[in-house]
């Protein structure tokens, strides 16, 4: 195998707070003045939070109250994924 050497780039990096991955700054989200965020984009991204958002709950209080109704529907007893306005109809 045979290498090439083309030239030089400075990456910029940074550890991310919630894996503790370090990762190039491309793989963080912009936040305020353009500092990239504190999580990097797989550990930040959460297609629920919108959802969560909606009814004011934290991730924590979600799991809580999942966690007191043993992961399933509290109307129907289905299991169920991070529904929070699951219809069972």
């Amino acid at each position: 195998m045979e290498c090439e050497l083309i030239g030089f780039e400075l990456v910029a990096t940074k550890v991310c707070t919630k894996c503790g991955e370090e990762k190039t700054t491309g793989d963080f989200y912009p936040g305020r003045g353009g500092k990239p965020r504190p999580q990097c984009k797989p550990c930040s991204y959460d297609p629920n939070y919108k959802k969560l958002w909606d009814y004011r709950l934290s991730r924590e209080q979600y799991n809580q109250m999942l966690s007191d109704q043993h992961d399933h529907c509290a109307l129907c007893a289905e299991t169920v994924g991070l529904e929070v306005d699951y219809d069972p109809t």
